[in-house]
């Protein structure tokens, strides 16, 4: 009676301990499913009963496929290879990231969620199940994502801070800074307007993608279009199709050129205003916060080596005034002395 009395608090425990392993699938943080290799669920802890808004097993017998993406055959590309069929094939545990849309787009991700897949195998080694963990990681990506971008834009700073360097002479520095805010962007389409402390208007100097009758006639007064606000206010502006915004100074010329999404934001050396940069695109919305926010502190950059360049002019004019009244002072000083010399020989 001993024997079988252990025996039987033996299996009562085994009995528990099954029962506690069932239950401990609900205290993790994951979602987790059991699913067979007709693709049907045939477990799923609270976790997933909960983002499924099932408080029981009732989805149970159902393909993965029905009940999470809501298809009559399994997952494919374009929309996503099946992990379970790679796990099938391979033997070996799948992990991707899948992306789930925003209502009603196709382009927009609304959450991202990490699936692991790990085989279950039989007695006699043969894959027969697996088990499936799925994981939100929209707050890892939107941090991963914003350590890139802000990565991205250190290294076009860097860029453009190795191209401007060592120059001196303000058409160059203006042709390389439009090119490299293009390049880096990947825009085709730009210019850059500087403000003329004469006439307090804005003309283009350099250009990429512009007819050069629409940068003859281009000549903004501050505080008209947009540009004109950009070099009055010192802020940028971001615009979805110019061609349909109000402010824009010269519409007809804009619709002729095909311009529509849009951007410009200041040069600015310290905080004077000394021109604008004028990115476009033939599409609209074809820029964004991220492009608008990398061209700002390109705009500090480019200016202040405008402002640089332009001393540097002046230092050379002023050089050259010297040099012009020295060399006149010599020659004035000799004919003196020739005058003088000619009056005491005579």
């Amino acid at each position: 009676m001993g024997p079988k009395a252990k025996a039987t608090d033996s299996g009562s425990k085994n009995k528990k301990l099954k029962l506690n392993l069932e239950q401990i699938t609900d205290f993790g943080e994951d979602g987790l499913l059991v699913i067979d290799t007709d693709y049907q669920v045939q477990f799923a802890n609270l976790v997933m009963r909960q983002r499924l808004q099932q408080k029981d097993q009732s989805f149970k017998g159902k393909r993965c496929y029905e009940v999470f993406e809501g298809r009559q055959t399994p997952c494919n590309f374009p929309l996503w290879r099946c992990p379970l069929t790679k796990v099938l094939q391979s033997g070996n545990p799948a992990r991707l990231v899948h992306l789930n849309y925003a209502p009603g787009s196709e382009t927009i991700p609304k959450r991202y969620t990490e699936i692991i897949v790990y085989p279950l195998h039989d007695s006699d080694g043969n894959i027969n199940g697996f088990t499936e963990t799925r994981r939100d990681v929209t707050a890892e990506r939107g941090l991963e994502t914003y350590i890139l971008r802000h990565h991205h834009h250190l290294q076009a700073l860097d860029r453009i801070s190795s191209a401007v360097s060592g120059l001196w002479e303000l058409d160059e520095i203006l042709k390389v800074s439009l090119d490299g805010v293009l390049e880096i962007i990947g825009g085709a389409i730009g210019g850059i307007l500087l403000l003329d402390e004469n006439t307090h208007q804005l003309r283009y100097q350099v250009h990429r993608g512009l007819s050069a009758s629409y940068v003859e006639q281009v000549k903004i007064d501050i505080g008209e279009g947009i540009a004109g606000r950009v070099a009055q206010s010192g802020n940028p502006i971001l615009l979805e199709d110019v061609s349909k915004d109000p402010r824009t100074a010269n519409p007809d010329i804009v619709s002729t050129e095909g311009l529509k999404g849009f951007a410009s934001v200041p040069l600015k050396a310290k905080e004077n205003v000394v021109g604008v940069i004028n990115v476009a695109s033939h599409e609209p919305g074809q820029f964004g916060a991220d492009d608008l926010y990398l061209l700002d502190s390109i705009g500090c950059q480019v200016g202040t080596a405008i402002e640089q360049a332009k001393l540097y002019q002046r230092l050379n004019r002023a050089r050259d005034r010297y040099k012009a009244l020295l060399q006149y002072s010599l020659t004035a000083g000799e004919e003196s002395r020739k005058k003088i010399a000619r009056e005491l020989h005579d």
